[in-house]
């Protein structure tokens, strides 16, 4: 179950799961996060992409307009 191996994480980040979507706040920095692709991938069982929140309104916006 993706929601149990995400729970085993033990790091600053906060994350909440919503459907097929990861909402991660990284708090200071993502660079320094253990989170990384390869460690959400093996947890959720899944490939996935990521976007920072900014990109996701402007996408929002863009296909509003469309």
């Amino acid at each position: 179950n993706a929601e149990t191996n995400l729970t085993s994480y033990k790091g600053a980040e906060r994350l909440r799961l919503e459907g097929q979507q990861l909402f991660i706040d990284y708090g200071n920095s993502v660079s320094q996060s253990a989170l990384t692709g390869r460690f959400l991938e093996t947890a959720l069982g899944c490939s996935g992409t990521s976007r920072n929140w900014n990109t996701v309104l402007k996408l929002v916006e863009f296909f509003n307009e469309a």
